[in-house]
Parts: C-alpha cells; structure tokens; sequence
C-alpha cells in the first residue's frame, strides 16, 4: 500500500490538538469556580455536560441546541454577568474535543482546509496581540493578565475582546464540525436537531411574551396593555441585541412553519405564534427583508429544479406559499412602522459609512487585518466627522456589517477562509437539496440559515453568543444532512501540505504584524474587567466595572486623568489603585458626580510602551454585579 495513503503524523498531530483544546475548554470552566453566587451543584452539571459530550456527543448535542437559546434566562438568578450560553457551550466542546481525540479515523467530507485555515488565522491573530502585549507591558503584566483572564474572568465576559470575540468563533467552527458530523453518520439525526432547534426557539419567544404580560398584569386592563406592546415595544428578554434576535427569530421561524405545514401541524402552531411575535417585537426591519429574500430565493431554485425534472413530483405549492408570505410582510411592515424605530433612510446611511470605515481599515492592514476583536477599538480612527456627529457611539461601535467586520479583523486571508466554509455550507446543502427536493424542512432549515447569513449585511449576529451558536448548528446540519462519509485515507497532499504551507507563512508573519502593531495600537483605549462603552444622562462616555478591573496608560506621559463615579448615586466607594502592581492612590469616588482623577506617573524610563493601572473597589459588597464607572483615561 501506498506509504502516503496512511498519514500517522498528521493524525497524531491532530490528536495532540484535540486533546490540548479539551483541556483548554475545561480550564475556561474551571472559571465558574471563582464567580460568585454560582451553586457547586450548578458547576458540577456543567462539567457534566462535558462526561455526557464525550460519551454521547449526538445527545449532548441536543441539549445544547434546546439549552443555549434560554441559558440565560434559566441561570440569571444565579449570576447575572456570567455569559451562560458560552458556558454550556464550552462544556459540550470540551468533552468533544475529548472525544474526537479518542475516535477511530474515519472522517466524513469535511471541508477541513477552509475550517483548519480559519482557525489557524484567528489564533496568529490572537498571538499577535498577546505578542505586542508583552513587549509593551511586559513578560509579567502578560502572564497575570492571562491567568486572571483564562481562569478567573472568561465567563464573566471581561478576559477582553480578542480573546472573546476569537473563542466565540472558533467554537462556532466547532459547533458546525460537530453538527456536521453528527448529522452526516445519522440520517435520521437532522431532523431531530432542527426541530430542537425550534423548541429552544420557541421557548425563548414564550419568555419574551411571559416578561410582556407580567408587565401588563401590572395594569387595570392587562390584555389591552399586553396588545399594545406587542404593536409598540421593541424587546427580546435574553440580550440586547434586537437586531441579532430578529436574525435568529427569523431563521427558526422558516423551519417552524415547515414543521406546522405537515400532518401533524397543531404540534407546532404554538411555536409558529411564539417564534413570529417575537420576530415582531424585535423589530428588525433587515431579518424581514433578508428573510423574505432568502425565501424568494430558495422558491426560484425550486421552480428551476423543477422545470429541468423528468418524473412528475408532488407539487410544492409555489402560489399559496408567495400570497402568505406577501400577506405576513405587510402585515410586519405595518406593525414595525409603529414602532420607535429610526427612520430607513437613516440606518441606511449609517450602515454605509459604517462600510466606508470599514474599507478604510481593511486599508491599513489589507492582508490580515487589523486583528480579531480590535474593531470596536480602532472604529473611532477610520469613522467619519459625519458619522460621529450623527452618531456618537460609533467611535467605539461595531461594522453593522459581520462581512465587512471579519474582513476588517481578518484581512483577506481571513475572510477567504470565512468565506470558504461558508461556500462550502452553502455547496453541500444545494447538493442535498436537489436529491431530497420534496422535504419541506430541509428547503425551510436551508431558507432559514440563508436569512441569518443575509442579515450579516446590515448587522452583526455573530458577535451575540445565542444567536451565533444556534446558527453554526443549523449550518453544519443542514451540510451534513445526507452527506456520504468516506474513510481518512487522503494522500497528504490534500491538507496536510496546504496547512504546513499556511503554518509556516503565518509564523513568518508574527514578527512583522507586532512591529505593524506598534505603529497602530492604542491601548488607553482597552481595558480588562470593563463592559463595552455607554453613555451616561449626562452625556459622558464610560464603561462599567465590578470589584477588580485594569485599564492602560501610556508610560510617556507625566499625569492621566481617570474619571470614575459610583454605579449606585446613594452610594460611596473606596477605590485603590495601582501602578504596575505598586500602590498609587486610593480614593473615594461618589456616585451623584464625576470624579477627575488626576493621577501623577513616576518620572523613570521604562521599555514599555504602556502601563497597567489596577482599580479595586474595597467597599464590602455581596454580588459581583457593576459598581463602578470608567471614563475615558486621558494622558497630559
């Protein structure tokens, strides 16, 4: 036999790998140790999740599709701060790994080059930071920022946008893989886990509607109340993310009505209800118009298909689908009008300066990026006079756009490999669309993840834990659904060498991208243990901190200013501060007023570029909830 046919080395590399990103999901777990007000019972279950992934990962999988979309809402009374979707999330991966370290080889048609590239882009990306963080706050400063970030603070969402926004994608990818799968050694496995899919969706429309009519009970006339803020209010229960919630409603809506359409439709007419007035209350004008789209164009398909077919197939009913779907869009249409929504016009605007900011950065670094997680810190630099003064918070914002956002973070190696699996998402489920092309839950499962993908025109799901997870399960089902698996017998050439060369470019590549770093990087802007940016009534700028947090100051300069005030106004903290790791001051910061904060810097010369400035609230509190709040630290 051919020697090449059995390629022993990538595979134990492969398995070495598994197994060190098993352990690294485990020591994000580890966190839920540390957080306070979490059961050990409740931490125990979790690491549950992970014996159950790595015994039965089909099951577990199911749990998780059911779990992520209300995992919030079911452990918020526990800890609120915690991010609980990730945290099953990690769980399941973390037994995965485990498991795909211990299988047999035998893999199905993966498309491995494109996810493995991907994966590999955003870890060099995230070494890249780690890498100027060293040199610019030192060998020490690092490792204390990582095992506080990695251990103690991941779940608690503060570990910091890189690694946050990194390990939100690479899970993703896992998702899919494990979908993927899954789906492709079981056929019967895909519809199950859509239709779990639309019961954890339905659920989370039940709560959305539950929190409404508990605001209405309030009131003397409680249903008139409740039907006037589902025609009103914009709302969704489990993040704030409206635009991203009616992405994700609108994705699980198209295989509900799949669902209800068939025999036994009053099983899921409740859930059409649930999911739909949720879609409504989020109040996203694009996941209606994507999702409209989408459907447009999977009902084209079809009827080509169906021209180029020789034997006669049950029909699909293309005119009653189309009336209905004219019916719900005026129907939306009139209801979101009625709503406080900004005007189209404006949004549009803004989403195309967001564009223009975004192809500005993508100009700076075009290759690979300006890094995974930096946009909402580089934003202000690439944005318009015009935008910021029509919209202050975009010196700090997101794309509006997940394409351009992962261009911009990515470059285009990045994105060529982003775009690569979703291509190949897109490849294997038309293949199976064509041979199985009177199953109205595929079309519908198929039509539904079209949408997602189409509102990352003028949103960001992607960057909200439930709804991203939720997608990359439905996209590596709806792949894997039908798939013929085929044994691990490749010759190497077909990923083990385009990998190397790819390993070895971007190891070439560091040193250059931390020099390119230097040059760009602002890191007064970042912080550890902080919230993202808000603005006060009183129009000042600041991000929200809890008992610990650290921001950066440049070691050049002779004084910062460091507003801070109390997140409760009845309230006054005692707040310490030190200076690379020494005592500089502690003070006592009111909360019905800012406190200026002039602080002085030791005239030494130092190498590095930045200082880390540690803030510890010592007023004696129960909860780990926001108590503090950070102005923008200004250097003189």
């Amino acid at each position: 036999m051919n020697a090449w046919a059995h390629p022993r080395p990538a595979r134990s590399v492969r398995v070495v790998l598994w197994i060190l990103a098993s352990a690294l999901f485990l020591l994000f777990l580890s966190s839920l140790f540390r957080a306070e007000n979490v059961p050990a019972l409740l931490s125990a279950a979790m690491f549950g999740i992970a014996v159950v992934a790595a015994w039965r990962p089909d099951r577990c999988l199911l749990l998780v599709a059911g779990i992520v979309p209300i995992a919030y809402w079911i452990c918020r009374r526990w800890n609120g701060a915690l991010a609980w979707p990730e945290a099953i999330v990690v769980a399941f991966l973390a037994g995965y790994a485990l498991r795909r370290a211990l299988a047999r080889p035998g893999e199905s048609r993966l498309p491995a080059v494109a996810i493995h590239s991907l994966i590999a882009v955003v870890v060099a990306s995230l070494a890249v930071h780690f890498l100027f963080l060293r040199s610019a706050i030192g060998t020490d400063a690092l490792r204390s920022l990582l095992r506080d970030a990695v251990a103690g603070e991941y779940l608690l969402g503060s570990a910091g946008p890189e690694l946050d926004a990194a390990m939100r994608l690479i899970e993703g990818l896992l998702l899919w893989h494990a979908a993927f799968t899954t789906a492709a050694a079981r056929t019967s496995f895909a519809p199950l886990l859509i239709r779990t899919l639309v019961i954890g969706a339905t659920a989370a429309g039940a709560l959305n509607l539950w929190r409404l009519w508990l605001a209405a009970w309030q009131f003397d006339a409680p249903v008139l109340v409740f039907l006037g803020y589902l025609r009103t209010v914009r709302y969704n229960a489990h993040y704030t993310d409206l635009n991203a919630a009616g992405s994700y409603f609108m994705m699980t809506l198209l295989p509900a009505l799949a669902l209800a359409w068939g025999r036994r439709w009053w099983q899921w007419i409740l859930s059409v209800v649930c999911i739909a007035l949720s879609l409504m209350l989020s109040g996203s004008r694009t996941a209606i118009v994507t999702g409209v789209l989408a459907i447009g164009l999977l009902l084209y398909r079809r009827r080509r298909e169906r021209r180029s077919e020789t034997a006669p197939r049950r029909p699909f009913a293309t005119i009653p689908v189309v009336i209905a779907i004219a019916i719900a869009c005026v129907g939306l249409a009139f209801l979101l009008a009625a709503r406080n929504a900004s005007p189209a016009s404006g949004s549009v605007w803004i989403r195309v300066e967001f564009a223009r900011a975004s192809l500005r950065m993508l100009g700076s670094a075009p290759l690979f990026g300006v890094g995974i997680g930096q946009y909402p810190g580089r934003a202000g630099a690439f944005t318009s006079a015009a935008l910021l003064k029509a919209y202050p918070p975009a010196e700090h914002e997101n794309a509006h756009n997940n394409f351009l956002q992962v261009l911009s973070e990515l470059g285009a190696v990045g994105f060529a490999a982003f775009i690569s699996i979703l291509g190949a998402t897109t490849r294997m489920a038309s293949r199976h669309l064509v041979g199985d092309s009177d199953n109205r839950l595929r079309w519908a499962a198929t039509a539904g993840a079209a949408a997602f993908v189409l509102s990352w025109l003028g949103g960001h799901p992607l960057l909200v834990d439930a709804p991203a997870f939720s997608f990359w399960i439905l996209a590596g089902t709806i792949a894997g659904w039908g798939e013929i698996a085929v044994p691990e017998v490749r010759r190497v050439s077909s990923h083990a060498i385009p990998m190397t060369i790819l390993a070895i470019a971007l190891l070439a590549s560091l040193p250059f991208r931390v020099r390119a770093e230097f040059s760009r990087a602002e890191l007064e802007h970042q912080g550890i243990g902080l919230s993202g940016w808000e603005q006060a009534d009183d129009g000042v700028r600041h991000r929200l901190a809890r008992a610990t947090s650290s921001v950066f100051v440049p070691s050049t300069a002779a004084v910062v200013i460091v507003p801070l005030r109390a997140v409760d106004t009845n309230q006054e903290l005692l707040v310490e501060l030190r200076l690379d790791n020494r005592l500089a001051d502690v003070v006592r910061v009111p909360g019905d007023r800012w406190l200026m904060l002039h602080l002085p810097l030791p005239r030494v010369q130092r190498e590095a570029r930045y200082l880390r400035l540690d803030l510890t609230v010592r007023s004696a509190l129960a909860d780990e909830s926001p108590r503090l709040r950070i102005g923008k630290v200004t250097p003189r």
